[in-house]
C-alpha cells in the first residue's frame, strides 16, 4: 500500500523531510510505501489555532492530489490535525491525524493521559482534547520552553525537559502520555525507557492506523463526512 504524509506546515528543509520519510518507513509494514508531500503555501510552523486554519485548505487541496495520485490513505503531519473533516469530506481514501490516532491509542492503556508539546498554548491543547470528548481523562498538559523549529537543536536538553515534564505529570495523575509536536518525531522510545511510562509517537500513531483502516478496507463513514452537493463550485479547484 501506499501512504502520503501530508505536511501540514512549511518550515522543514527538504532534508528535514527525508529524514521524516525514513523515520516512517522503517516504522511502517513491509509492504507499505510512505511518500511525503511537502505543503510550501503552509505556514512555517503551528502553534495556535490560527497558524492551524491557515493550514487546513493546502491540507485538505493535497489530500486530494494524494487520493488523485494512486495513494491508499493519507496523514496529515501535524499534531493539530488542521483540514482533518474537511479532508474526510473532499476525499474517499482514509484521512488521519495524529491527534485522534493518538487519543484514540491513549484510551486502549490507561484511563488518563498526558500531552506533551513545545512551546505554545495549553488552551489550545485542552480545547482539541475536549473537542474529542475526552477533557475528563486529560490530567496534564506540558509545553516545554522550546519553540517547535528549535526542537531538534539540543536534543539532551529536550529529552530532559520532556523527561521532567512526564515525571511530574505521573504526579497529576497521567497514565500514559501523548507527544502532540510533530517536531518530536522518534523521541517516545526513549522517553518511555528512561521514565518507565508509555509515551505515544503521534506519528507513528497515525501510521498505523493508516495502515489498519487500510489493511481492513476501511474509511471515514460518508454519513459523518458528506459534503454538500454545492461544494463543487466554489471549493478553491480542490
Amino acid at each position: 500500500m501506499k501512504i502520503a504524509v501530508v505536511m501540514a506546515s512549511s518550515g522543514l528543509s527538504d532534508e528535514g523531510l527525508v529524514e521524516r520519510q525514513r523515520y516512517l518507513q522503517a516504522t511502517a509494514a513491509p509492504d507499505t510505501e510512505v511518500v511525503m508531500i511537502p505543503n510550501p503555501d503552509a505556514p512555517a510552523g503551528i502553534v495556535d489555532a490560527y497558524e492551524s486554519h491557515l493550514s487546513a485548505i493546502h491540507v485538505v487541496r493535497l489530500a486530494k492530489l494524494a487520493q488523485d495520485s494512486g495513494c491508499d490513505a493519507a496523514i496529515i503531519w501535524c499534531g493539530d490535525d488542521p483540514g482533518l473533516a474537511a479532508a474526510r469530506e473532499r476525499v474517499s481514501i482514509p484521512v488521519v491525524g495524529p491527534a485522534t490516532s493518538s487519543l484514540s491509542i491513549a484510551r486502549l492503556i490507561g484511563d488518563t493521559f498526558g500531552y506533551l508539546s513545545s512551546a505554545g498554548s495549553p488552551a489550545h491543547i485542552q480545547a482539541r482534547v475536549r473537542a474529542a470528548g475526552l477533557g475528563d481523562r486529560l490530567t496534564s498538559v506540558a509545553c516545554i520552553p522550546i519553540d517547535v523549529l528549535e526542537i531538534r537543536s539540543d536534543l539532551e536538553r529536550t529529552f530532559d525537559l520532556l523527561e521532567a515534564a512526564i515525571v511530574e505529570g505521573v504526579a497529576q495523575g497521567a497514565h500514559s502520555f501523548i507527544i502532540g509536536c510533530m517536531a518530536m518525531w522518534g523521541m517516545a522510545p526513549e522517553l518511555t525507557r528512561r521514565t518507565g511510562v508509555p509515551v505515544i509517537d503521534g506519528g507513528q500513531a497515525a501510521l498505523m492506523m493508516a495502515e489498519s483502516l487500510v489493511r481492513m478496507g476501511l474509511r471515514q463513514s460518508g454519513i459523518a463526512y458528506q459534503p454538500s452537493p454545492a461544494a463543487e463550485s466554489f471549493a478553491l479547484a480542490i
